[in-house]
């Protein structure tokens, strides 16, 4: 009981370590384009133009985008336990063949293997 106690304990200075990385890291990228944004709607038709382009809310999920992309970057790996990102255990060897997504890294097709 002690033991799972101070492994809990330890998960959570972890993860409080990471939330606070990835805040700052977030910060870092976003903050320059909150800027822009904020000096564009503050010109008389940039509210207008704002609006018109959907800003607000490309901003919301850019900043979404960078906050999971670096929760994944800093959360470390866990695979001497065999756990995958989900928290389950897996037993298999190699990719889940059901959970493989194709998509694009930059201009280069790629598969994403979950």
């Amino acid at each position: 009981m002690v033991l799972q106690a101070e492994a809990n304990v330890k998960q959570a200075k972890l993860l409080s370590t990471i939330h606070g990385q990835v805040a700052a890291a977030s910060q870092l990228i976003v903050g320059p384009f909150e800027k822009v944004q904020s000096i564009l709607e503050s010109n008389p038709l940039g509210a207008w133009v704002s609006t018109l382009t959907g800003l607000d809310s490309k901003m919301k999920e850019f900043s979404s985008t960078v906050s999971e992309e670096l929760t994944s970057a800093f959360t470390p790996p866990q695979v001497d336990q065999r756990i995958d990102k989900n928290g389950k255990n897996s037993t298999e060897e190699g990719f889940d063949k059901n959970n493989m997504v194709t998509g694009q890294w930059g201009n280069k097709a790629c598969i994403k293997a979950n």
